[in-house]
């Protein structure tokens, strides 16, 4: 977390996982008026739950330490309690957890690394080259997706299968699946906020569309799903100014 010129803390608090711990928890910082600005549980067994939260105390004549003590102080829900290290406006937790989303480990991104693959794999192959490389990497992605959590879920038809698609984009913050319309021929899916798009606004000589990876996850998922073949286009994409992303899936046979 950036504290973006706020006087933001960190607290990193371990909790008794019992009913009322997280309710105990708020109070806290309700009763000296101050806000949470950010929580996020950090890892979860039977008996604790270890949590790290940012409390904004910008203009408030409340310490870290005074907070801390109030944590500290909270006997029978809170375990034990610190201050979160900073370096100049960074916040972050002291340990190194691993985060999952439903069976799968979880790892964070940025723009920072995903923008040179994106572009650089292009760059190195020769465009035509790096897209098919991304876009084939992509299908056998989706494909794991939909073996990982909709076959033993028995998730079925299409309709079930764009919601699970959506939910997984979601969780893995890689677009919004704003909607979608289909017939027995096609699909034509809408995306907003679609990363692979989005880091290519300002790459020069910028043509065709921006999604090859995505354009494969959808396209592996979505073969899966219906068990036929089909054929994945971008036809809409912000990397072009659009202010969308669209696909337009043709279900071949």
């Amino acid at each position: 977390m950036l504290k973006k010129g706020r006087e933001l803390v960190g607290f990193e608090v371990t909790l008794n996982n019992r009913p009322g711990s997280l309710s105990q928890l708020a109070s806290i910082p309700k009763k000296l008026n101050l806000n949470i600005d950010y929580i996020e549980t950090l890892s979860k067994s039977e008996d604790k739950y270890e949590l790290f939260m940012i409390i904004d105390m910008t203009n408030t004549d409340i310490s870290p330490e005074d907070f801390l003590k109030e944590l500290r102080e909270s006997k029978g829900y809170i375990i034990e309690a610190s201050i979160a290290p900073s370096l100049k406006d960074i916040i972050y937790p002291s340990k190194f957890y691993v985060k999952t989303v439903g069976e799968s480990r979880y790892i964070y991104i940025g723009e920072e690394l995903m923008k040179p693959f994106a572009t650089g794999i292009k760059h190195v192959l020769g465009r035509e080259a790096g897209e098919s490389f991304l876009y084939h990497y992509g299908i056998g992605v989706g494909r794991e997706l939909f073996r990982s959590y909709a076959e033993n879920r028995k998730i079925q038809g299409l309709e079930d299968s764009i919601s699970l698609l959506k939910a997984l984009f979601n969780a893995h913050a890689w677009a919004n699946i704003k909607g979608y319309e289909y017939d027995d021929k096609s699909i034509l899916l809408h995306l907003e906020n679609l990363w692979e798009c989005e880091s290519q606004r300002d790459v020069d000589n910028m043509s065709g569309r921006g999604s090859h990876l995505v354009r494969g996850i959808i396209s592996g998922f979505i073969k899966e799903a219906l068990g036929k073949e089909i054929v994945v286009k971008e036809t809409k994409c912000v990397a072009n100014g659009d202010p969308y992303c669209e696909f337009e899936i043709s279900i071949i046979t």
